[in-house]
């Protein structure tokens, strides 16, 4: 057996139809980039994988700035990403950085004879890998999936929170959020606002008023549902009605509807939440940065003028001892270093001048 059976094999556009479609192995492709944290943190799994399937199984990688074609060959628009190959043909992606575990088991059974459809349904019977499987995988295939295990379409997944729950909290697409809804045979308060279902939500809240403030298990308030998943009509009702611009959640989501509302870079819907009551001082708990720090970071003149016409303090540091101004030139500083790609820099480089120009706004 030759030493490189052991080893993780590189990849590139030219060699990869020759290393996985003609290898008659199965194959482990870790689609990966220069420029991703996850991607540097699963790279010692991966090598470790190669240690333990040498001769069995080859493991290997391609960056998919390196091979871009061949990334959108196999729909990978995210990194890392891993896919399966047997015979030339994917068989399973596993999404996201996961567990040495995780990939040991779908290897397994990818040794042991198990077919997609098998692989599949080992996936969604752990609720983590369910998640992840349902934030990679098409509506048709998580339609198939469910319908071999209709069981695992309502079940928790993670914190308590069921599918629905996790994907109105995560950005899914508004085409999978239906599909997941449609297991359900009655929806929850957050779940209508989420999914925006006005009528359905006025007369909730007509039988129960106080169904407005009310937070969901994990302390999600209706307010941040309707923002994070761009219900305005929900958002205009909860708004009428009093709800509280400040409501922090306590789980997965621990943010306020006026933080959501910067990052959405909407300008309006912050100052609505100013006028309802918001605090324009409030910091953030994961870096103890203020809003304004966060309108800096998105480059957004009008709403780094609104808070510091608020009354933010433009010298306000966050807990690293950086004003806003600091924070984002040290990020963007950073990140432009390790930055490889021509478009990137470009990017990044415009960003720059674009921190320059707040500047005086922040002096």
């Amino acid at each position: 057996m030759a030493d490189s059976d052991w080893q993780t094999v590189e990849l590139d556009s030219g060699s990869f139809d020759r290393e996985v479609l003609e290898s008659p192995r199965p194959v482990l492709v870790d689609f990966w980039a220069t420029w991703c944290g996850p991607c540097k943190t699963l790279a010692p799994t991966i090598d470790r994988l190669a240690s333990e399937y040498g001769g069995r199984v080859k493991i290997a990688k391609i960056d998919i700035d390196e091979a871009t074609e061949i990334a959108e060959k196999f729909g990978v628009r995210g990194v890392p990403n891993v896919i399966i190959f047997q015979d030339g043909v994917p068989i399973t992606s596993l999404a996201g950085a996961q567990p040495h575990a995780s990939y040991k088991r779908v290897l397994d059974e990818v040794l042991g004879g198990a077919d997609s459809d098998q692989i599949t349904d080992l996936q969604i019977q752990d609720p983590e890998t369910r998640i992840r499987f349902i934030a990679s995988a098409s509506v048709d295939e998580i339609q198939e999936a469910f319908a071999r295990h209709p069981e695992f379409s309502t079940a928790p997944v993670k914190d308590g929170l069921n599918p629905l729950e996790v994907a109105l909290r995560f950005g899914f697409s508004a085409d999978k959020r239906a599909l997941l809804a449609s297991y359900f045979d009655k929806l929850s308060f957050e779940e209508l606002v989420g999914l925006g279902q006005i009528e359905e939500v006025r007369e909730a809240i007509e039988a129960n008023p106080e169904l407005v403030r009310q937070p969901a298990n994990d302390g999600v308030s209706p307010l941040t549902i309707a923002i994070l998943n761009a219900q305005p009509e929900c958002i205009d009702l909860l708004l009428g009605l009093g709800a509280d611009p400040d409501q922090t959640g306590t789980g997965l989501m621990q943010f306020a509807p006026i933080e959501l509302a910067v990052f959405q870079k909407d300008p309006e819907l912050v100052e609505r939440l100013l006028n309802q009551g918001a605090d324009p001082n409030r910091r953030s708990a994961h870096s103890g940065g203020t809003l304004l720090h966060l309108a800096v970071q998105m480059s957004d003149q009008g709403l780094v003028e609104l808070f510091v016409e608020r009354g933010v303090d433009p010298t306000s540091v966050n807990d690293n001892g950086e004003t806003a101004y600091k924070a984002t030139l040290n990020a963007l500083s950073k990140t432009l270093a390790n930055e490889k790609r021509h478009q990137e820099i470009e990017n990044l480089q415009k960003k720059l001048e674009q921190l320059e120009a707040l500047r005086p706004s922040l002096s």
